[in-house]
């Protein structure tokens, strides 16, 4: 009998690469999609996969939820602030124990006020009842594993957008910035190589330029990871937190990064979160207190680490790298144990440069930018 997955928020960007990943190589999706409204090309493409179920609705219904989960072998559960996050989480936890679920992957963030150690540190709004939603999973009498996704490649846009706006630097300014920014950035244009280009970007966060960030291309390498840990089951994985970033970089080695995949100066400016468009009040007060928390010096933030040590149990990562060291293979000697952990489910995995080299312009484009022609 083929494996059925269910799985919450279909059009979301964990979902719907777990979706692609899973179906491809045979299994039977049960999906719920909140809404057509904001993803209609990404909820026809899932709703089109073969032997696939879509349930429509909001979360809060226990109706949705029993359609959802029923029939179904495994779960991932993904909810977001707009879910009425406590309450989904759990209600989509009770249903699939209802119908039987063997084993249930959920998608989790931390609470720094609960890091204890002394610092004086404080959750963020969108990640606490996460937080809280695990905890009451590891009450409940099912085999369940708990994933932490470092931050998206794609939440990097040239839209005005609060905290990874990659904002477009006309060359004339680009050629004001200190440092040898203007010099080796040449193009062809009809043929010859001309100096300059269109634009530079600038990135302006609160981050202190040394503060290590995990990272993750989240459509391209998300689904396989997860898949992944559904197939090894809950005798490797079950009651693990098990983190997905496949690398972690500084803000000035992101931009680096950027600057190499798309051919032209990207720079990095610490300073505070610049909000120019309108934006729900709960994002706003998840951004104040983000700042507040991860910030550095120059906004008078905390600097506490996005991911605490020892709140992942990474040891299969470092059984993983001994046996590939003793095999000659990779062993990843400069990555960090999280990132090892990722990459030993997911070897695919993409690199920021690669994402911006291939991905990046094309959602820029999608998105009616044109510093790129």
């Amino acid at each position: 009998m083929p494996v059925k997955l269910a799985l919450t928020n279909a059009t979301g960007r964990q979902s719907a690469s777990l979706a692609r990943s899973a179906s491809a190589v045979g299994y039977h999706l049960s999906v719920h999609v909140a809404s057509t409204k904001y993803s209609p090309l990404v909820a026809s493409e899932i709703g089109a996969l073969p032997h696939t179920s879509v349930h429509y609705g909001d979360l809060s219904s226990a109706e949705v939820r029993e359609e959802l989960f029923d029939g179904a072998n495994i779960a991932f559960i993904n909810t977001t602030s707009f879910d009425k996050e406590l309450e989904a989480g759990k209600g989509c936890a009770d249903a699939a124990v209802a119908a039987g679920v063997e084993h249930i992957v959920y998608s989790s963030m931390p609470d720094h006020a609960e890091a204890g150690r002394g610092k004086p540190w404080h959750g963020l709004p969108h990640y606490r009842d996460k937080w809280q939603v695990e905890k009451y999973i590891r009450t409940l009498h099912v085999p369940s594993t708990f994933v932490y996704t470092g931050i998206y490649y794609n939440n990097f846009t040239s839209l005005p957008y609060p905290l990874f706006c990659l904002r477009e630097a006309p060359w004339e300014e680009v050629e004001e910035w200190e440092g040898d920014w203007q010099d080796d950035w040449a193009e062809e244009k009809d043929g010859e190589e001309t100096k300059g280009r269109k634009c530079g970007f600038e990135w302006q966060a609160p981050f202190a330029p040394d503060t290590k960030l995990p990272w993750l291309d989240t459509e391209h390498d998300f689904g396989p990871a997860v898949l992944q840990i559904f197939k090894d089951g809950p005798k490797k994985w079950g009651g693990k937190r098990v983190p997905l970033a496949f690398d972690v970089l500084d803000p000035p080695a992101v931009c680096a990064a950027f600057s190499r995949g798309l051919n032209r100066p990207v720079r990095y400016v610490e300073g505070p979160i610049e909000v120019s468009v309108p934006i729900p009040k709960g994002y706003h007060e998840q951004l104040d207190a983000l700042q507040d928390l991860f910030g550095g010096p120059s906004v008078k933030g905390k600097n506490a680490p996005y991911w605490w040590d020892g709140i992942f149990d990474v040891k299969d990562a470092q059984s993983d790298r001994n046996k590939e060291k003793e095999e000659g293979g990779n062993t990843d000697e400069e990555a960090d144990p999280n990132v090892r952990a990722a990459r030993a489910l997911w070897q695919g995995w993409r690199d920021i440069e690669g994402y911006a080299k291939d991905t990046f312009p094309v959602e820029e484009r999608l998105n009616g930018r044109d510093w790129m022609d």
